[in-house]
């Protein structure tokens, strides 16, 4: 029989000390944020906000087999295989091509002029938030097929 985890709540002053640690390690950069699917699910965007939502977009535009459904990166995979990369590059340019408004997190992070912030997702809420602004960067990890080069990642 598995044990339940026991979920520690902080309150009053042990939760106060506990953000005020976690918000002088972010500005020394001791620590980095690390956001994934669902940050944006505040403002209510219209495109997948987790793998499992992405999954059931892709099986909404191609017909996938039993083992790729409820799976972003099987189907993706599949599609792939089966159809083309421009095919999945095409379906994923129409499951984001709604602009995400970037929720109070993200433009909170950007203008706290952290060393790095990790966006795991594919919604461009956190680049939003950045705007215009100078002094910020961007590193992709891209597909090497096609471009004869040996680099998984480009800079923006």
């Amino acid at each position: 029989m598995n044990a339940m985890p026991q979920i520690n709540v902080l309150k009053g002053t042990d939760a106060e000390a506990l953000l005020a640690n976690v918000a002088a390690r972010l500005r020394n950069g001791s620590i980095i944020p690390y956001l994934g699917p669902g940050v944006a699910e505040l403002s209510k965007p219209d495109v997948p906000l987790t793998p499992d939502a992405l999954a059931i977009f892709f099986g909404t535009k191609v017909a996938l087999p039993r083992r790729a459904r409820g799976n972003a990166w099987a189907a993706a995979q599949h599609i792939e295989s089966n159809k083309h990369r421009s095919t999945v590059t095409g379906l994923m340019a129409q499951a984001f091509s709604a602009p995400v408004e970037p929720t109070v997190l993200h433009r909170h992070l950007a203008a706290s002029r952290l060393p790095m912030i990790v966006d795991t997702w594919y919604d461009g809420a956190m680049r939003a938030a950045f705007g215009k602004r100078d002094g910020w960067g961007e590193v992709q990890g891209i597909t090497r097929a096609g471009i004869s080069e040996f680099h998984w990642y480009r800079f923006l």
